[in-house]
């Protein structure tokens, strides 16, 4: 697995799910073995409401996209990266790659 390869897409959750919200949201960190492929995946609320005023700058989607510029460079053939909303109010980021075990 890339070193630092989740980082961002946690980031990317607490600062655009949790972070914007003033209640209780909730981020799920999955591992998940697929036949000869591991998908990761980082999920989380969105705030059901339009977020609170903020003197934040939006994001640009840069560690979104580095992650998957990394995974493409890394696996060509059989790595992928996807992201978006998957249901109302829930966002997710995923990894494909080969599964190597140690």
């Amino acid at each position: 697995m890339p070193s630092l390869i989740l980082q961002p897409l946690i980031e990317n959750a607490i600062k655009h799910g949790v972070g914007s919200s003033a209640g209780i949201l909730e981020i799920v960190i999955r591992a998940t073995r697929q036949g000869e492929t591991l998908e990761l995946s980082v999920e989380n609320d969105l705030e059901s409401v339009p977020p609170r005023p903020t003197k934040k700058p939006a994001g640009t989607g840069t560690g979104l996209r580095n992650v998957a510029d990394r995974i493409k460079a890394r696996f060509p053939e059989v790595g992928a990266f996807i992201s978006g909303v998957v249901a109302p109010n829930r966002f997710r980021a995923a990894i494909t790659m080969p599964l190597r075990l140690a």
